[in-house]
């Protein structure tokens, strides 16, 4: 079953002429009934859909509404300049250089370039008329590489010559048409586009959406170009293949035999990393660029775990009975984590906690590892001395072969504790999903930080 951090408060359905609205906190409840017809007038109705009581929501639509209008602004004053400003040509013209004008303008505020505002100075001394030549040789420079560019370039043109080169294909077509600019036109791209507005603040998901914004609005339509926020990407991604992939590392992270363990990472390194995915509607691709670092998250965690255990595996034969418990201690400070993030994550979801309260939450956590950790590592010395090793008859576990064991318990406790409640207040901070980006990141951290524990006690206490 999902956890209840999960679960949605509504369910609507929809039979293509009217709405069911059911609330699951009145589950027995009657649904609320919109019908088509009347959805203009009743659309508020659906408003509880997005929360536009988030803080972090409200900033990314004011953003996005904010780029979108500069961009289609350019575009209309763009559009009148062409001498044919209803052919087909001219339209996939004028969407081509609306993309790469906002890739410019993206790139000079966010450092692609190597400096800022490199764009704006390329344009500010050319007078209008030239403006259109300029971006041709720019365009054209942009797709090329530094060794395929004309030895000379740098001393004609220091300032052309000192742009990088930009793969992809992006800027390969050089037949799409530029128009002339106006030096009303100029002032709008250097003035309101590049100099008022910074564009580094745009996320990737909402950047796909200005690129969406560039396209006409029969031309969005009709190829279903749509914006699908990170949230509900994830409603998608997650049950499609990532939770699968999740859950097979932890599979393998639970394997106790290191041989097999390490062989089944890399066997899984090689499969993340011949993975393909098709998105049939990508539009500007948001589905893709979300699904990426996440499966590079996954990557990353296989390889540390993968090479801690290369690391200290000269240690591990010389005592090998601390490979046994190796996914225990791992699963204990997953679990750890785990429990801190879900009372944090809906902490934050009911305002109680912010990003001020930090060291408060993080005191809280520490003495409530202690506690807990103090208490398992004394359960687990008593076990493993009493059942595992008299009763059992495992002479490997020695006293300090326990006590590395009930020591790296405790500790990891404490951490993971800390790590899973401050996790998700930073990802809140930063503007993202608590829910969403906390959770990986905690497991991959605590495990980490319980291997490392693990065997730098191994080592300190047992002398190896």
């Amino acid at each position: 079953e999902l956890p209840y951090s999960q679960r949605p408060r509504w369910i609507v359905t929809c039979n293509f002429a009217e709405f069911y609205v059911y609330d699951m906190e009145r589950p027995t409840g009657d649904p609320e009934i919109i019908k088509l017809c009347d959805l203009e007038k009743e659309y508020y109705r659906l408003q509880f859909l997005v929360d536009t009581g988030d803080t972090n929501i409200k900033k990314e639509m004011e953003v996005s509404l904010q780029a979108g209008e500069i961009v289609g602004v350019l575009y209309d004053a763009l559009l009148k300049q062409y001498k044919a400003p209803e052919a087909e040509d001219t339209l996939k013209s004028l969407n081509a250089l609306c993309v790469r004008l906002v890739f410019c303008l993206y790139a000079e505020d966010a450092g692609i370039f190597g400096s800022k505002s490199m764009f704006h100075d390329y344009l500010r001394d050319i007078p209008a008329s030239g403006i259109r030549k300029a971006l041709v040789e720019l365009f054209r420079i942009l797709d090329q590489k530094p060794e395929q560019r004309d030895k000379y370039l740098a001393d004609d043109n220091p300032a052309l010559a000192a742009f990088p080169y930009v793969n992809g294909g992006l800027f390969s077509d050089e037949n799409i048409e530029i128009p002339p600019f106006t030096e009303e036109l100029k002032n709008l791209l250097l003035e309101k586009a590049s100099g008022d507005f910074d564009w580094s603040v745009i996320s990737p998901t909402i950047f796909g959406a200005v690129f969406e914004s560039t396209l006409n609005p029969e031309t969005r339509r009709s190829g279903g170009m749509h914006y699908t926020s990170i949230e509900n990407i994830h409603k998608v991604i997650d049950p499609l293949f990532l939770d699968g992939l999740r859950s097979e590392l932890e599979e393998i992270k639970e394997i106790a035999v290191d041989k097999t363990r390490k062989a089944r990472l890399s066997a899984f390194q090689a499969k993340l990393a011949g993975l393909t995915f098709l998105d049939p509607a990508c539009g500007s691709g948001n589905f893709l660029t979300e699904t990426y670092p996440w499966l590079m998250l996954l990557m990353i965690s296989a390889t540390l775990t993968s090479q801690i255990l290369t690391t200290f595996e000269d240690k591990l034969l010389q005592a090998s009975v601390l490979t046994a418990f190796i996914p225990m201690l791992m699963g204990t400070g997953g679990n750890s984590g785990g429990q801190s993030s879900a009372t944090i994550i809906r902490a934050i979801s009911l305002d109680e906690v912010s990003f001020k309260d930090i060291f408060k939450v993080m005191w809280k956590e520490f003495r409530i590892g202690a506690i807990s950790g103090l208490s398992l590592a004394a359960v687990c010395f008593v076990k493993l001395m009493l059942f595992d090793r008299i009763v059992l008859g495992n002479d490997a576990l020695t006293v300090t072969v326990s006590i590395v064991i009930s020591l790296t318990i405790f500790v990891e406790t404490i951490c993971a504790k800390i790590i899973g409640s401050t996790l998700p207040i930073i990802a809140k901070k930063m503007g993202l999903d608590p829910a969403v980006l906390a959770n990986p990141f905690i497991t991959t951290i605590s495990d980490v930080v319980s291997l490392l524990v693990y065997f730098g006690f191994a080592v300190v206490i047992l002398h190896l």
